[in-house]
C-alpha cells in the first residue's frame, strides 16, 4: 500500500466523467486526441507587455467571498514605455534599469520584431498571429509616414485609431491596447500592449496535466524566455496568458491538476494533526494518540493506496466526490472508534474488546463506500 500511495500523480488522461461507454464520454476522449480540428478553434495565447510578470495582480484587501467584483489591482510596470523620451520624463534615470541582453532598437522597432519571432515559432499554429504594429506600420507608410517612430509614438497610435474610425472601419486593435494619462510627462501614453496568437491546442480538449505543461505550457514559457533576451529597457519583459476563465482556462486547468496531489497531501496532514490534537486532549496520553494515529494513517494508506491500484487519478471528479466519499466514510469512523480503544485500554479490558469489536466493521463500510464510488463513476 504504501508502494502504491507513492504513485499517486496527477490526471494523466482526460476528465472521466461518464462511464467509458457513454456517448458523451467517448466523444471526450475522442477529441482530446487531436490537436487542432475544422470543428473547434485554437486556444488564444496573449504576450503582454506593461505588466509586471511575478506579480500581475495586487490581491491586497480582497476578499471575493463578501465582494466577487473586487479582483484587485493590476500592477503596472513603471519602466514600460513605448516612447523612451516619455519614461526618462516619467522616471528619474536610476529607475531605469537595462534588460540583460536588450537591444538598442526602439520599443516600436523591437515589437515589430517580436511579432516575426511568434509567427516563427512552432508553438503558433499556422502562423496566426494578431500584431497590431504591423498593421500601424503599414499605415503609417502607405500614408508617406516614417516607421519606426522616434517622437510620442502614442500620439501616433491615436492619429492611426482616429483615421481608421473617420474612414468608417472599426478599429480592431482597442483591446490590445492600454491608454492612461501620465501627469508627469503631460501626455497620453501606452501603459501596457499585447500581441495575440492562436496555440497548436484545441479549445475543447481537456488533456492531462503532464501533456499539458511538456507538449503547449513549456513551449510557449522557452518563446517568452527568447523574447525576453531580446527586448528592450523600455519594453521591458512579456508574459504569456491563455485566453479564457477558471477552468475553461487552459493553463488554470493543468495548475488544478497538478494542485490536486499537493491537496491530497497537505489535507492528511492537517486532518492527522487535528486528530492528534484532539486524541491527546481526550486520552491525555501520547502514546496512545500515537497508537491512534498511526492507526488512522494506516487507514488512510489503504484507501489511496486502493485508489491508486484501482487505476484512479486525481481529477476534479475523483478528488471531488468517489475518493473524498472513501477517505471520509473511511477516516470518521475510525476516529470515532479511536478514543473508544484508547479509553479501553486506559481503563478496562472490557471497553478495549467493545471498542476493537467495530475497527473491522469501520474498515468494511469505508471499502463498500469505494466499491459504490467506482461503480458510480
Amino acid at each position: 500500500m504504501i508502494w502504491a500511495v507513492t504513485r499517486l500523480e496527477p490526471q494523466t488522461n482526460p476528465q472521466q466523467m461518464l462511464p467509458s461507454s457513454h456517448p458523451f464520454q467517448r466523444f471526450v476522449d475522442s477529441n482530446s486526441m487531436f490537436l487542432t480540428s475544422t470543428e473547434d478553434v485554437p486556444v488564444e495565447i496573449s504576450i503582454v507587455w506593461g505588466i509586471d510578470t511575478t506579480t500581475p495582480l495586487d490581491t491586497k484587501g480582497v476578499n471575493r467571498l463578501f465582494n466577487p467584483e473586487n479582483k484587485g489591482t493590476v500592477n503596472y510596470v513603471a519602466e514600460f514605455a513605448l516612447d523612451a523620451a516619455a519614461q526618462q520624463a516619467r522616471l528619474p534615470p536610476s529607475h531605469i534599469q537595462p534588460v540583460p541582453g536588450a537591444t538598442a532598437a526602439s520599443p516600436p522597432q523591437a515589437l515589430y520584431e517580436a511579432c516575426d519571432t511568434i509567427e516563427a515559432d512552432n508553438a503558433v499554429f499556422s502562423g496566426d498571429v494578431w500584431c497590431w504594429v504591423k498593421e500601424f506600420k503599414a499605415w503609417r507608410l502607405s500614408n508617406g509616414k516614417d516607421f519606426p517612430v522616434t517622437s510620442n509614438p502614442t500620439a501616433a497610435v491615436l492619429e492611426w485609431r482616429a483615421a481608421v474610425r473617420v474612414a468608417g472601419q472599426e478599429f480592431t486593435w482597442s483591446k490590445d491596447l492600454g491608454y492612461a494619462y501620465d501627469d508627469a510627462a503631460g501626455m497620453p501614453v501606452i501603459r501596457w500592449t499585447r500581441v495575440r496568437a492562436s496555440s497548436r491546442l484545441n479549445s475543447n480538449a481537456y488533456l492531462p496535466a503532464n501533456e499539458l505543461r511538456a507538449d503547449y505550457f513549456e513551449p510557449w514559457e522557452a518563446l517568452i524566455a527568447r523574447l525576453n533576451a531580446n527586448s528592450t529597457s523600455s519594453l521591458g519583459s512579456a508574459m504569456q496568458v491563455a485566453e479564457g476563465e477558471g477552468a475553461d482556462n487552459k493553463w488554470i486547468y493543468m495548475s488544478l491538476q497538478e494542485l490536486y496531489v499537493f491537496m491530497a497531501g497537505s489535507g492528511v496532514a492537517v486532518g492527522l494533526a487535528i486528530a492528534f490534537i484532539v486524541l491527546l486532549a481526550a486520552t491525555r496520553n501520547l502514546i496512545v494518540t500515537s497508537l491512534c494515529i498511526a492507526t488512522i494513517a494506516s487507514v488512510l494508506c489503504c484507501v489511496v493506496g486502493c485508489t491508486v491500484l484501482m487505476n484512479w487519478q486525481l481529477g476534479s471528479n475523483e478528488v471531488g466526490y468517489p475518493s473524498r466519499r472513501c477517505a471520509i466514510s473511511t477516516d470518521n469512523r475510525q476516529l470515532t472508534n479511536a478514543p473508544h480503544a484508547a479509553g479501553a485500554l486506559l481503563h478496562d479490558s472490557h471497553r478495549l474488546r467493545r471498542g476493537l469489536r467495530g475497527a473491522p466493521g469501520s474498515l468494511v463500510h469505508g471499502v463498500g463506500f469505494c466499491i459504490l464510488a467506482r461503480s458510480d463513476a
